[in-house]
């Protein structure tokens, strides 16, 4: 095809048309009038009308959070005012400046780094400010405020798309991919500026971001959405002056592609991002003519009949398949919608097409135009055949072009990753059915020997029975079996003596006896294995994928398979079990931390430690709780006071003088404080029991013994031992609603006052432990 601009070729540039009856009734008993069967992607019309959706209805807003949803989605939640951009002025709001020229002539490669690049772009809505067109928002917060996810994707199955969708679920998972973590670590907190197509009729958007509205921008995303070769690129927005011919500094990528995948375009970090390979094809323009759009179909449709590899039907190449060869930014979807729209049989061969319906297709190729140059995008799905439209081919109407190809494409992607997970899980089934197979055959011939047993048994007899007929160096004996009556032979070792060679029967029959018995409920169990297994595979085949929840129902089967041990646990499960595991041992820390705070705290000479509790509460929580059941526990007899546990690791015992350490204590911190001497309870921590619905504090002690405690002794402690870690004795009379809250609880003087502190502010407010070795009790 000769080289040309929007305005294409002139007609003698190919072979001219030559449609003649015969050859259009030859063609037409074997044409159809139905539609391609064409998988729902996101071509570039789709693209366009979702990028100008974004820039008019959600721009700008600030990225409040970043999620990797999987390997192929980064997740961006946004918020906006649902008001009319700042940025937008009056005279960009309203109508949709139908007075601009539909077509811009230049040079068909676009330097993606130009900052003036939208004014040479076809589309005059990609000339006014983002957030002129707010239209109905969804996520509408009180305040005015909108919240929404902007997904993209770049799924190489075709479900590749940059739209407005529901939040993502949240999972574990999102922690193996590093890319959605360098996404939220460039990106949030920072405002999404601008949504634009770099280069005319390539299907490449790029989001601006920066620190303010109206300040430069520091970062660029680019989501190519090109099937296989789909791809998400975080970019600087500036590059040092010796490199900017190269192109803009990665960042990152989603999916990285080195020297050995492409050789004309590596995306690498610290690389350089250039945009993609321009396509085949003509630019489209309203301004050509009918007679130059015709001839170029033409000579599209000759170039694929004289193609080494030719990509045509039966009689040669179809219309639809002309347009997509002859022009970019045609994908075969469109093509056959224009040609339903125009009432043309799409598999008909351009020469046999009449005049009247060359016209008719070229009005609608003129209608396609203006849609795209004006953004009057019309969202439409046919629920019958699945099929979606942004030019109003559908019995369905929707409000939303996101809303109708996130639908679409996420209903392709969950069908995609039902027939992978659903062949992974079909290949591991199979795999552990034959792993349990063998498994179970061994096993079988294991238990085979336990019938051997019995037999070697017998011979360690008969053998023992005859050793008299055995003679040094002998390699067999013959003798006679008493219960059969016939003579049996019985091998012999010339270096080992006969009595030894018995007793080594003897251990091989004990064995092979064990053997069976052990092996039997490995048996049991590996059967039971096989025959769930075999259960699943079942399942597996019966599970409909169009039905809902039906991913749901593979996890389910999945979380099985993983509890047999039949498969690995996903990375999501894996990173869940981690994570709750971190959480355990946070939560191990704090109660640690808690107990160090809590209590008050003695070392007894021995170098036991002795904890004394303050308040109800922490008698409660430290003789049900905090004390193991080995430890030993004190309380003054007949007297209200505190629960003291003298801890005793397990495998040692209290002496005598660390026991009236403890006794002494627990006299103290009791109301018979001011008594010479005081009969102390002591018991170990299992003998006591906590009464149901009684108050905190109150246990039951089944098995006790009285010791004597001296209160004088722990009289000389430090005062300040009693104020240790601080406390909490004022929370139970406000609890039991004897006295009322503070109005003024201890706060931070800094935080509230705007003072400074006191210079003894920390050291008055410091937990203070202090360790006193007392004399033993007399």
């Amino acid at each position: 095809m000769a080289a040309g601009n929007g305005s294409g070729a002139s007609a003698h540039d190919f072979p001219a048309e030559n449609s003649t009856a015969a050859d259009r009734a030859s063609s037409s008993s074997t044409a159809s009038t139905s539609r391609p069967k064409v998988a729902v992607t996101c071509d570039f019309t789709l693209l366009a009308a979702c990028t100008w959706e974004l820039r008019q209805r959600w721009l700008p807003a600030k990225v409040d959070q970043v999620v990797q949803a999987d390997e192929h989605t980064v997740c961006l939640r946004l918020r906006t005012s649902a008001a009319v951009s700042l940025s937008a002025s009056p005279e960009s709001e309203g109508d949709d400046r139908t007075d601009e020229p539909l077509d811009t002539p230049g040079d068909p490669f676009i330097d993606p780094f130009t900052d003036t690049q939208h004014d040479r772009l076809p589309w005059p809505w990609m000339r006014s400010p983002p957030g002129s067109d707010r239209g109905e928002l969804s996520g509408v917060m009180d305040g005015g405020m909108a919240q929404g996810w902007l997904w993209l994707c770049w799924d190489p199955q075709g479900a590749a798309r940059i739209t407005m969708g529901p939040a993502p679920e949240r999972g574990a998972a999102a922690e193996a991919f590093s890319f959605g973590a360098q996404m939220a670590a460039e990106l949030k907190g920072l405002i999404l500026l601008d949504a634009e197509i770099p280069r005319a009729w390539e299907r490449v958007v790029k989001l601006t971001f920066g620190p303010r509205i109206f300040e430069d921008a520091t970062r660029h995303v680019y989501a190519e959405v090109q099937g296989r070769y789909s791809n998400v690129v975080l970019t600087d927005t500036k590059a040092d002056r010796a490199e900017k011919f190269l192109g803009l500094p990665i960042l990152a990528a989603g999916h990285q592609v080195g020297a050995l995948q492409s050789s004309e375009r590596q995306l690498q970090v610290l690389g350089h991002y250039t945009l993609p390979p321009t396509t085949q094809g003509l630019q489209p323009s309203v301004s050509e003519a009918l007679n130059s759009w015709r001839a170029n179909i033409t000579g599209a449709a000759t170039l694929l009949e004289d193609s080494p590899a030719p990509r045509k039907g039966a009689h040669g190449a179809t219309i639809a398949q002309a347009l997509v060869r002859a022009y970019q930014g045609i994908g075969p979807g469109l093509a056959a919608e224009l040609c339903e729209a125009a009432d043309v049989d799409w598999e008909l061969l351009p020469r046999e097409l009449e005049d009247a319906e060359w016209e008719a297709l070229f009005k609608q190729w003129c209608a396609w135009l203006k849609t795209l140059a004006l953004g009057r995008f019309q969202p439409a799905r046919d629920p019958t055949s699945g099929r979606i439209s942004v030019l109003g081919a559908g019995s369905q109407s929707l409000d939303s072009v996101h809303a109708l190809v996130n639908g679409a494409l996420r209903s392709s992607q969950d069908q995609s990753s039902f027939e992978q997970r659903s062949g992974r899980l079909s290949r591991a089934v199979l795999s552990g059915i034959k792993r349990l197979s063998a498994k179970l055959a061994n096993l079988q011939r294991q238990q085979a020997a336990e019938a051997d047993a019995e037999a070697t048994r017998r011979t360690a007899d008969l053998l023992t029975a005859n050793l008299h007929l055995c003679r040094q160096g002998d390699t067999s004996v013959e003798v006679d079996d008493w219960e059969t009556g016939e003579r049996v032979t019985i091998a012999l070792d010339r270096a080992v003596p006969p009595a030894e060679t018995a007793a080594a029967l003897y251990r091989v029959a004990r064995k092979q006896g064990r053997t069976g018995q052990a092996i039997a409920p490995i048996l049991e169990e590996a059967n039971a294995q096989l025959e769930h297994l075999h259960d699943i595979d079942a399942q597996l085949d019966m599970v409909d994928p169009h039905e809902a929840g039906a991913l749901d129902v593979l996890k389910g089967i999945q979380e099985e398979l993983v509890a047999m041990g039949v498969m690995k646990p996903s990375a999501d499960a894996a990173l869940a079990a981690r994570s709750a595991a971190r959480a355990a041992k946070a939560a191990r820390r704090l109660r640690d931390a808690q107990e160090r705070r809590e209590f008050r705290r003695f070392t007894t000479p021995g170098g036991l430690q002795v904890l004394v509790g303050r308040n109800n509460k922490e008698n409660d929580r430290l003789s049900h709780e905090v004390a193991a059941k080995s430890d030993l526990w004190f309380h003054a007899r007949g007297f209200p006071g505190s629960h003291t546990v003298l801890r005793v690791p397990a495998g040692s015992s209290a002496t005598d003088e660390d026991i009236s350490f403890a006794a002494d204590l627990a006299a103290f911190y009791s109301k018979a404080r001011e008594e010479g001497k005081v009969q102390v309870v002591k018991t170990r921590v299992a003998n006591l029991k906590k009464i149901p619905g009684a108050a905190p504090g109150k246990v039951m002690v089944v098995k006790e013994k009285v010791v004597m405690g001296q209160p004088d002794n722990a009289r000389k402690l430090p005062q300040v031992a009693e104020t240790a870690a601080g406390g909490n004795i004022s929370e139970e009379p406000v609890a039991k609603g004897v006295m009322k809250p503070s109005a003024m609880p201890l706060q931070h003087p800094r935080r509230h006052t705007g003072q400074a502190p006191p210079t003894d502010w920390f050291q008055t407010m410091a937990p203070v432990v202090v360790q006193v070795t007392l004399p033993p009790s007399r």
